[in-house]
């Protein structure tokens, strides 16, 4: 391929697609990388939608750019994938350097011109290909591989792109909402728009593909029109999050059409908040709007208690008395009722609540039950105010369940829909199913298990072993012992069955266990001697009581690739001297008749390799050798012609053995894209530090093997630590990999971030990771600072400044630093404060923003200022505020009303939200205090509080309580340092 004017290529870059083994292919070059001075080159499968369903086709294959100053001077890779309609692309994120790609000496870019090329590394296929670009394919069918979505069910399913599956759920359910669907539909677009810059354009293309392909359908146009990237197609996000915000864009997109208020007219219900005075008569009331309700699932059995407990009525007395005005505090009855439900109710279940204890987010996985049918009208109308429309029956059939199965760091998203009001579909990412099907299978399952279970201890499992299954598995998947049955355990034989043993029940054989606990059954593991020659069944060998049987593997040295394979077993007498096997050992070794022998048994694997020399005059009783043990010989290392540099672990049985003990394979991902499946390392546990950098800096074609910072994974939520592993020479790749485990199993993944500098030199900078919030308080955009110890807070401003996006609109303006902790600004560092003493690993949430106009200059410095809360009608302490704090100037005499006024603007609430936000004074250790419109501000709050502006204090602020949209991210989030590596990133659609 040859790649022309290379520096005038867009971001991202296919070549024509080609024909190689049968099947279609495409390169795929970012000639920027994906990453900052990086060459990224892929091999990739053409996107089809005819592709069939479950395809998958594997290949083993070699990128390289061509130099032209000859094949010595190429840069290749390679790899071997298996291609999935979920992983259509593989290769390299960082190919190689652009620095180095540039370089004239090395002539891989001539003329602007980049040459790559395609090769295979070996025959997976039967045939030879003889295309200029080569790719051997081999394509395995999957056992579902014939199952039609279209031809069962009448209906398709969505790829997932990689964790998208939330997405994918809501779509089905929203798209089988027919007058949604309509709307959609109507939404008027233009044959010249761009599906992946028009979100509306992208929606149809998806529902039409839905109502009319007969395949699954790409969501790809449709990300792209969200304004996502692949990274956001490996984030998951809460699907009731997703829900309110692409409602909220098609809302925003319908405004002046004919479909103009379709999303409020299906969706939108009224509540009624009201307060009723018990010993004045006094009420008050406000009527709210909803998109979906949030119910309880924590203590309710059912849908019908969650509405019990939504409505239920609280009373107002104590220090928690109502200030109604006129009269003053007084007891009061607080509650919800609702003015009017939509024609389609979206119920969303708290499955997710903050645990004190744990200070953590849990899931609650209690049983919880709702039937097809939902009456609201139960109980004379219980749940509906005395205002709401007589003439509705508020009866609702069930359409759809979105179900996650998981925990809170992530999971699956499914649903099962009723599209037609009568069957039950499972809609599954790609795969569409009835559900009924499913339910029965389960169901089947379930009785089989039990059955077997109940009669377990009436049977014994027996389990065969023979030479070919030992023949099989050793040197290919087993090292140590001779064979595993199951994936989690050896056996040797041990006791031979004589011609007699015909008759004995198998009951008296099984192991000597006597004592079975009720539901497990005893096994039995038997070895079977064949005959020499491999035809029908072996004469037993007459076995003396000196006899022992004994097993042997061959160690086959080589400078390239050693390996280790079973060569057999031997009936030897206890008293033969290990010398007079070697005749016996050469045969079964196809060695020569004068070749000098090492032999060696295998007495442990755990936790250490044992493998001990026997001598030849020592004698098999001497050796306390017994049936079933394992010896291994190979030719004597001496013997070897291998050259001087051969590692050892090639040439020695023992070497070698301890070498496969402690080989691991270690997945190394990018710390800024923690879902990619990254690069695969056989390293040993043994190697240091520096060893495991240069190996990883090797792969990744970097000059330096310590341009790298690693961090290790939370074996909990299978995400990066909150910090990087410290450099130190002395660690092993093992204790690495068991850093900060506390007792759990050590994983096999760390993460990698390529810095600029050597590891012992960044060490010594401090890193801090800010985000940078615009003027209405919203997240704009993440970054990471790095600056020396003793910089000061205006240097940090200055070098986030330099990262903004150009869209920021930032231009000179005076920024601010502050740390946020459960939603409230913890301190505002002085800009002339050192970064060294703000403890970088130790910091919350550091956030940046453009100092208010007002909050300007000398007089805005010394001016008064008040911390401002949002919280929610539960805000008993500072653990239920949430979303984002904000610092507001205040004037003396300002009333609470008059700064109402000036956060509505600074936010941009719209009237109606904003009509129901309530104020409250939030004392440090207090229950909050209702601030009412004429009260001033300066009169409510200590002057002390108002002044100081920089650093840190328990301080009163000013909560604004209003409705959660997102209860799933709480303070438990926000306070997470590993939040940054991109595991819940802020869910976005920037169409």
């Amino acid at each position: 391929w040859e790649l022309r004017d290379f520096s005038q290529q867009p971001l991202k870059t296919f070549s024509e697609v080609f024909d190689a083994g049968g099947f279609p292919w495409q390169l795929l070059c970012f000639p920027k990388g994906n990453k900052p001075g990086q060459l990224s080159l892929f091999l990739a499968v053409p996107e089809n939608e005819d592709q069939p369903m479950g395809w998958q086709r594997s290949a083993s294959f070699k990128l390289t750019v061509l130099s032209a100053h000859g094949r010595e001077h190429d840069v290749s890779k390679d790899a071997t994938h298996t291609f999935l309609g979920t992983e259509n692309d593989w290769g390299f994120n960082t190919f190689m350097l652009l620095n180095d790609l540039v370089d004239p000496s090395r002539g891989l870019l001539v003329d602007d011109t980049l040459r790559i090329k395609a090769s295979c590394l070996g025959s997976l296929g039967s045939e030879k290909c003889s295309k200029l670009i080569p790719v051997e394919v081999e394509v395995r069918v999957p056992e579902d591989f014939s199952y039609d979505s279209r031809k069962e069910t009448g209906y398709v399913g969505l790829k997932n792109q990689g964790a998208t599956c939330y997405m994918n759920s809501l779509l089905q359910t929203l798209y089988n909402i027919n007058q949604f669907r309509k709307a959609v539909y109507h939404m008027p677009t233009s044959e010249d728009d761009d599906p992946a810059k028009s979100m509306p354009l992208a929606l149809q293309s998806v529902f039409y593909k839905l109502q009319f392909t007969d395949g699954p359908v790409s969501t790809k146009d449709l990300t792209r029109s969200f304004g996502w990237d692949t990274s956001d197609a490996f984030q998951q996000h809460d699907v009731q999050e997703l829900n309110r915000i692409l409602c909220d864009r098609l809302e925003e997109k319908m405004k002046s059409t004919r479909v103009e208020g379709t999303i409020s007219k299906l969706f939108e219900g009224h509540t009624l908040n009201y307060i009723d005075c018990i010993n004045v008569d006094y009420k008050s009331s406000r009527r709210e709007s909803f998109m979906d309700l949030q119910l309880d699932v924590k203590g309710c059995k059912t849908i019908l208690d969650s509405f019990d407990r939504y409505c239920e009525v609280e009373t107002l007395e104590g220090d928690n008395q109502y200030l109604a005005e006129g009269h003053g505090l007084q007891d009061a009855r607080k509650g919800v009722l609702f003015d009017g439900f939509p024609p389609v109710l979206q119920l969303q279940l708290k499955r997710f609540e903050y645990d004190f204890m744990k200070d953590s987010m849990v899931k609650i996985n209690d049983r919880y039950e709702f039937g097809e049918e939902l009456d609201l009208d139960v109980g004379d109308r219980k749940y509906l105010a005395a205002s709401a429309a007589r003439g509705v029956r508020n009866k609702y059939k069930l359409l759809a369940v979105l179900v996650h199965s998981g925990g809170v760091h992530g999971g699956h998203y499914y649903a099962y829909i009723r599209p037609d009001g009568a069957r039950w579909l499972k809609f599954d990412d790609e795969r569409v199913e009835a559900a009924e099907a499913d339910r029965a299978a389960e169901q089947d399952e379930k009785e089989r298990r039990r059955k077997e279970k109940a009669e377990a201890h009436l049977y014994t499992l027996v389990r065969v072993s023979t030479d070919a299954d030992m023949a099989s598995q050793i040197g290919r998947e087993r090292w140590f012992d001779l064979v595993d049955h199951e994936g989690n355990g050896t056996y040797r034989p041990s006791l031979p069955l004589e011609p007699e043993s015909d008759e004995v029940p198998i009951s008296s054989l099984r192991d000597g266990r006597r004592d079975l606990r009720p539901g497990t059954m005893s096994t039995l593991n038997l070895y079977l001697e064949t005959a020499p020659d491999g035809g029908g069944a072996a004469t037993p060998r007459p076995r003396g009581a000196n006899d022992i049987l004994l097993f042997f593997k061959q160690f086959l040295p080589d400078p390239e690739e050693p390996a280790l394979r079973y060569a057999g077993s031997l009936q030897v007498h206890r008293h033969s001297r290990i010398g007079e096997l070697a005749p016996a050992l050469r045969a079964l070794g196809g060695l020569a008749p004068d070749a000098a022998l090492e032999v060696y048994e295998e007495v442990k694997f755990e936790p250490s390799v044992m493998v001990e020399a026997l001598r030849p005059a020592l004698t098999a009783a001497a050796a306390q050798l017994e049936n079933g043990d394992v010896l291994v010989f190979q030719a004597a290392a001496a013997s070897l012609q291998a050259p001087p540099d051969c590692p050892r672990e090639h040439l020695s049985a023992p070497a070698y053995m301890s070498h496969v003990r402690n080989r691991v394979r270690v997945a190394f991902r990018p710390l800024e894209s923690p879902g990619e499946e990254g690069l695969l390392l056989d390293l040993r546990k043994d190697m240091g530090y520096e060893e495991v950098s240069g190996a990883l800096a090797a792969r990744l074609g970097l000059d330096h093997p310590l341009r790298l910072a690693l961090t290790g994974q939370n074996p909990y939520s299978a995400l990066p630590r909150p910090a990087p592993l410290k450099y130190a020479p002395g660690a092993t790749l093992e204790e690495m990999l068991r850093a900060g485990q506390y007792g759990a199993a050590a994983g096999s993944t760390l993460y990698y971030e390529v810095i600029d500098l050597p590891l012992p030199e960044y060490e010594k900078l401090v890193t801090f990771k800010v985000s940078f919030h615009n003027a209405k308080a919203e997240e704009v955009s993440a970054h990471s600072v790095r600056l020396p110890r003793d910089a000061r807070v205006s240097q940090l401003l200055e070098e986030l400044r330099a990262q903004l996006p150009a869209g920021a609109g930032v231009g000179d303006a005076p920024l601010r630093l502050m740390e946020v902790y459960q939603w409230r600004v913890w301190q505002l560092f002085d800009p002339d404060q050192a970064v060294g003493s703000m403890s970088g690993d130790a910091l919350w949430h550091l956030r940046a923003e453009v100092v208010p106009p007002d909050q300007r200059g000398a007089g805005g410095e010394e001016g008064l200022h008040v911390h401002c809360l949002q919280v929610t009608e539960e805000a008993h302490n500072r653990a239920f505020a949430f979303s984002d704090p904000f610092i507001m100037r205040v004037r003396e005499g300002e009333t609470v009303g008059e700064l109402r006024r000036r956060v509505q603007v600074a936010l941009g609430v719209g009237d109606e939200e904003f009509a129901g936000w309530r104020a409250l004074l939030c004392p440090p250790l207090s229950a909050p205090e209702p601030l009412e419109d004429e009260e001033v501000v300066t009169a409510r709050l200590a002057r002390a509080d108002l002044e100081r502006l920089y650093g840190h204090h328990d301080r009163a602020c000013i909560g604004w309580e209003h409705e959660n949209r997102n209860p799933r991210k709480t303070h438990a989030h926000l306070n997470r340092n590993a939040a940054w590596y991109g595991q819940e990133r802020q869910l976005k659609i920037k169409a």
